[in-house]
């Protein structure tokens, strides 16, 4: 299981874990909305690129938790192919997040 450091709160960040990665590293999404603070939400279109980001990352814990339910390997190669795009896709939204907001 890969492990990094969260660079707010200090505290080990693993996979299964709701987290991202911004120019500074690591971060659990919930300690990126802390550092943000109300900045985030001085705009409707800030809070609801946070809230992409959310979905973005929960839907990868979610697809990760299923692959190893998967036997067949042309089904894990779409489930993991999934992940892979939602992955990219988060990390897009939080590049976005981040210029709008900082972090």
């Amino acid at each position: 299981m890969k492990r990094w450091t969260c660079y707010v709160c200090g505290k080990d960040v693993v996979e299964g874990q709701l987290f991202t990665f911004t120019n500074r590293g690591a971060v659990h999404l919930s300690c990126l909305q802390k550092s943000m603070g109300p900045k985030l939400y001085r705009s409707s279109t800030d809070a609801a690129l946070f809230e992409l980001v959310m979905f973005a990352n929960e839907g990868i814990v979610k697809v990760k938790n299923v692959e190893d339910l998967i036997e067949d390997e042309e089904v894990k190669k779409l489930a993991l192919e999934f992940r892979k795009s939602l992955e990219g896709f988060a990390a897009r939204l939080t590049n976005k997040l981040v210029e709008r907001v900082g972090a």
